[in-house]
């Protein structure tokens, strides 16, 4: 079977593709600038399983309630500004 796609349709699905593309560009030049700050970068080796709904395990509450400085995050990759909580967190998540 032969797929038809409107021209609006594919015009959604490239603003889509274009918008998460420039998403992630601006994420890696404030990653990077960070970085460049001293920030400590940790990358989680995968994400997080869920444990169901009742136990499930929230890896943003858990640094939202025992980093003492700032955080920032984008799926694996987390920034610490404070390098004593990025131990913490890899001790914690990895």
């Amino acid at each position: 079977m032969k797929y038809q796609y409107s021209k609006s349709r594919i015009a959604d699905y490239y603003y889509v593709a274009k918008t998460e593309m420039l998403a992630e560009i601006d994420w890696n030049v404030v990653a990077q600038n960070l970085i460049n700050e001293g920030w400590t970068k940790v990358v989680l080796n995968s994400l997080i399983p869920t444990l169901g709904m009742k136990h499930s395990v929230d890896v943003l509450l858990w640094a939202d309630e025992n980093c003492v400085d700032h955080f920032v995050h984008n799926g694996r990759i987390w920034l610490f500004e404070n390098e004593k909580d990025a131990t913490m967190f890899i001790l914690r998540w990895s």
